[in-house]
C-alpha cells in the first residue's frame, strides 16, 4: 500500500471519529 493512500485513510478515519464524537456529545 502507498503512504499517501495509507495516510489519508487515516484522515478519513479520524475524521469519522470525530464526527462520531460530536454526534454522541449532541444526543448527550
Amino acid at each position: 500500500m502507498h503512504m499517501e493512500t495509507f495516510s489519508s485513510l487515516l484522515v478519513l478515519k479520524n475524521g469519522a471519529n470525530g464526527l462520531l464524537g460530536s454526534l454522541r456529545n449532541v444526543v448527550n
